[in-house]
């Protein structure tokens, strides 16, 4: 990682989104979701699937640095960084994430988070990530500065989603 910010510029934006209506859906759907799947619906679906439709609108940025070359990647392929049970971090990656629908990508993400902390990922869980998707919310921060996953070119990371009053009129 000292490495990433020795390499890459890293510039941090911070923009706040309305996430009302998600957190709704969320509350009315967690015990049919729950009885369907086995498991909880988070919001890290959401934001798989917001970053996918991004990649998929902005193919530069889904793309990797080789020396002075870019490769532009075909596959969308998101990293979701996992904290470890007694520290550590680990980032298994959803594959072709922008062909799943919402409920593949939470069976997929909640797989693969299931088999990091578990320590049970494959080599291959843990390759050819695209784009890297942190959650510095899940400790309770709303913002923080990520650091690239090399060879990418840029992470996204999502805060705390926190109930409070907007002027927002949706």
């Amino acid at each position: 990682m000292v490495r990433s910010v020795q390499t890459s510029p890293h510039v941090t934006s911070i923009h706040e989104v309305d996430m009302t209506r998600i957190a709704r859906f969320l509350k009315s759907a967690k015990e049919k979701f729950q009885s369907k799947e086995g498991f909880n619906l988070t919001f890290t679906p959401f934001f798989v699937a917001a970053a996918a439709k991004a990649l998929r609108g902005f193919p530069n940025v889904n793309a990797s640095v080789d020396g002075t070359n870019i490769l532009l990647k075909r596959r969308i392929n998101i990293g979701v960084a996992v904290a470890l049970e007694g520290g550590g971090l680990i980032v298994p990656v959803v594959k072709n994430a922008d062909t799943m629908n919402l409920v593949g990508l939470a069976r997929t993400v909640n797989d693969l988070v299931a088999r990091a902390r578990g320590r049970k990922l494959a080599p291959d869980d843990v390759a050819g990530g695209t784009f890297t998707i942190t959650n510095l919310g899940s400790a309770g921060s709303l913002t923080g500065t990520p650091i690239i996953n090399q060879p990418q070119v840029a992470i996204m990371s999502t805060g705390a989603v926190k109930k409070r009053p907007s002027s927002s009129t949706t």
